[in-house]
């Protein structure tokens, strides 16, 4: 099992992190209407407002981990931004 974790903050360059302006989504591309962004509410997955963390499993198949790759980050706002880390066990 492995877990990911989007914490939602922009960088600020040298100066760590700022807040965002607006949400962020967290999607699942190829569900839904298939856009994968947040207009289309079939493949929203999680929305984090500025400053939110939000923790996720992904569970071991049959075939092997259930990928990362086919979660993506959206934001309301240009300049947002999403830290995401993956620890894998």
């Amino acid at each position: 099992m492995s877990k990911i974790i989007f914490q939602a903050y922009k960088s600020a360059g040298a100066n760590g992190l700022n807040t965002n302006t607006g949400n962020i989504y967290i999607v699942r591309k190829g569900v839904g209407a298939g856009t994968g962004n947040r207009a289309d509410l079939g493949s929203i997955v999680a929305v984090l407002q500025s400053g939110q963390t939000f923790y996720g499993w992904l569970i071991r198949t049959g075939e092997g981990c259930i990928s990362p790759y086919r979660y993506f980050i959206d934001a309301d706002n240009v300049n947002d931004g999403c830290q995401v880390t993956l620890f894998i066990f």
